[in-house]
Parts: structure tokens; sequence; C-alpha cells
């Protein structure tokens, strides 16, 4: 998975997600994927209601964007721009 939350350990031991689901963010719960806006997640759905299934989010044009808190997936910059 690219675009993912970064997990670490809590006072337990016990796996835990680090929130970055903000905003417009939001994980798709079949592959973990995390995308900048549902726009973005509608885009690597396929199919009708019946028929689910996913792509990966680079065959539909989605870049990766690497923060400290985990990467997403993001829609490209334009040409001559970069996101910050």
């Amino acid at each position: 998975m690219l675009g993912h939350l970064q997990s670490s350990k809590d006072n337990y031991g016990q796996k835990m997600e680090i929130d970055m689901l903000t905003g417009k963010r939001c994980q798709c719960v079949v592959c973990g994927e995390v995308f900048s806006t549902e726009k973005n997640f509608d885009k690597h759905r396929k199919g009708d209601y019946d028929n689910r299934y996913f792509v990966d989010p680079a065959e539909v044009g989605l870049q990766v964007r690497e923060t400290d808190k985990g990467n997403y997936w993001v829609v490209p910059a334009p040409e001559g721009m970069s996101w910050r």
C-alpha cells in the first residue's frame, strides 16, 4: 500500500493508526488506501453497487503524496506547480 496511514505501538504494545483522516480525506475499507478527497476515492471504485471492484489508484491517474503523518493519493499537481 502506498497511500496508507503510519502505524505505531501504543503503551500496551497494540498496533494503532495515526489519525490523518482530517478534512476531506477518506480511507477505503477494502484496500486500506487513503485518498485526499471522496472524489479521488471514487475514481478507484469501478462497477455498479452489486458488482463493485477497486483498481490501483495509479491506474486512474492518482499520485501518492508523502507526508510525515502518512501517505495518501491525490490528483497530480498542474504542470509547473507542486502541492505543498
